[in-house]
């Protein structure tokens, strides 16, 4: 299907589109021209972000560019906003050895990457800047990683890796909340690389890579979504082909659920049940005892969801076994992204020392 095809129920929300549109764009022409002031911190900054709502991999890609980084031996803070956390301020998550946080502090993803990073800090503020000020003064951050921060201007980054859906693109095109733009297509002229995910062949890209080149200049690289193994709610750990032909009910409370489906079909698995709960789904005991019956009725040997939602799954109680598949996201060109970095980041730098001294 066109990525920019519509249907006529979008087109009934489409004036709603239009104050969204010039709020975006009024903003963005303020910080442009300097009148809303950005902030530039003396270490380096990576932005992972998109430009449509839903998943495209962005917690999966602030986990592989900070892991990466860590490995090389960079002191990497990342930093997130917390989304629909319940407490607000400055939380740190996780010191790098330590997770010091619960998930109404911290949030689903940020508590996610915090027990999955060793070594690197996590920090959830609304306020980046502030939050960029402590990782580099508590923990001496040489690189500060930001989750779902195309759209946040007031810490500028050296470097923006903006993330597309390889399978849905744009959407209708139109902006929220008659389509999927958070911001419109345009703005892509401030990346410093996309990054096609979800892409299952070469061949598969192509019309949505020559799109993109209407709107920026920017190398284009493309990732897949690759499972790992599973994970126990105890902390055991299966390979996946163990659950080939074998009956099982899945759930998650994610922007793509379909997608988190089959890749569990694609895995070998039966799925007897499926049940998808909005993004960052809040469980209750009771939807827990129902899903449970429900598995059991169809003859389901355990349940399986994902690992943002393992973390909301603590403390309640599964008649049947929990598994979470952990998945990785894989660049082909992992090298080339890690050069775009490193090289960008390099020159803003020079640029800043720059300015400063004249």
């Amino acid at each position: 299907m066109n990525m920019f095809a519509t249907k006529w129920p979008a087109a009934l929300l489409l004036p709603l589109s239009l104050p969204y549109l010039l709020i975006t764009w009024l903003r963005n022409i303020l910080y442009d021209a300097g009148v809303l002031r950005q902030w530039k911190l003396p270490c380096q900054v990576i932005a992972v972000g998109n430009l449509t709502v839903g998943g495209t991999g962005k917690t999966p890609m602030v986990e592989l560019i900070a892991r990466t980084f860590r490995d090389r031996g960079k002191r990497v803070c990342v930093i997130s906003r917390g989304y629909k956390r319940r407490r607000r301020g400055l939380v740190v998550v996780s010191d790098g050895q330590r997770t010091l946080a619960g998930l109404e502090d911290s949030g689903d993803e940020p508590l996610m990457l915090a027990n999955k990073l060793q070594g690197v800090p996590v920090i959830v503020d609304r306020d980046r800047v502030r939050a960029g000020r402590l990782a580099i003064e508590r923990f001496g951050a040489q690189l500060l990683v930001l989750d779902d921060a195309f759209q946040h201007r007031r810490l500028r980054p050296d470097v923006s890796v903006v993330l597309v859906d390889g399978q849905r693109g744009f959407g209708n095109g139109w902006l929220l909340p008659a389509g999927p733009l958070r911001e419109p297509a345009s703005r892509l002229a401030a990346a410093t690389v996309v990054m096609l995910t979800r892409v299952e062949g070469p061949h598969a890209i192509v019309p949505l890579a020559a799109r993109l080149r209407q709107y920026t200049p920017a190398p284009v690289l493309t990732a897949r979504h690759v499972p790992l193994d599973l994970l126990s709610a105890d902390g055991k750990r299966s390979d996946s082909s163990a659950w080939q032909g074998r009956n099982v009910a899945a759930f998650c409370g994610i922007a793509q659920p379909d997608a988190f489906f089959a890749m569990l079909e694609r895995s070998g698995m039966r799925l007897v049940l499926r049940k998808a709960f909005a993004d960052h789904h809040s469980y209750t005991a009771q939807e827990v005892e129902s899903l449970c019956r429900q598995a059991a009725q169809q003859g389901a040997e355990c349940l399986i969801t994902t690992e943002k939602d393992m973390v909301r799954l603590e403390g309640l109680a599964f008649p049947l076994p929990l598994w979470c598949l952990r998945i990785t996201l894989q660049v082909e060109e992992l090298p080339e992204l890690m050069r775009i970095i490193e090289a960008h980041s390099r020159g803003e730098r020079q640029r800043i020392c720059c300015e400063k001294k004249t």
